[in-house]
């Protein structure tokens, strides 16, 4: 957070009260320009620290995904002929039963991932605390210099 200090007003002889006020504006209009620009930085610093931590939860989605649509109809056909095989149970109800299994775990790897991918957004609550820590410290010299 910037640091201000206050400057009093008509310290010297010859010196005009609204030069000082220009002179204290300026100053805190330096210190909000300084303030944005630190804003600017940790939000980026976030987005790339939110980008390593996501990098392998989608790599790991992608991967998932890929291999599942590749893989998945060979070998539940597979499975499924191989139960109804060994159980003596008609093929399609064996296909059924192995493609609710199959379906339930893509949805608990699937749902692992995103939740995965939902916690690499937790490095943003560092500049969105910061931000608010910024602001109520601007609201508070404004307050300050009303009369």
């Amino acid at each position: 957070m910037a640091n201000v200090e206050t400057k009093q007003m008509n310290c010297g002889k010859g010196t005009s009260p609204v030069r000082g006020l220009v002179g204290q504006a300026t100053e805190v209009a330096g210190d909000v320009i300084e303030l944005a620009e630190l804003q600017v930085q940790l939000a980026k610093a976030d987005a790339v620290d939110a980008i390593n931590i996501a990098t392998r939860p989608l790599i790991t989605v992608a991967a998932g995904g890929i291999l599942l649509l590749s893989s998945l109809p060979v070998l539940l056909l597979a499975i499924s002929g191989l139960i109804a095989n060994l159980a003596e149970i008609d093929l399609e109800l064996a296909q059924l039963a192995v493609g609710v299994t199959a379906a339930l775990v893509a949805i608990t790897v699937v749902a692992a991932s995103i939740h995965h991918i939902k916690c690499s957004l937790s490095p943003f609550k560092r500049s969105a605390h910061e931000l608010n820590r910024n602001l109520t410290w601007l609201k508070s010299i404004f307050r300050s210099t009303q009369p």
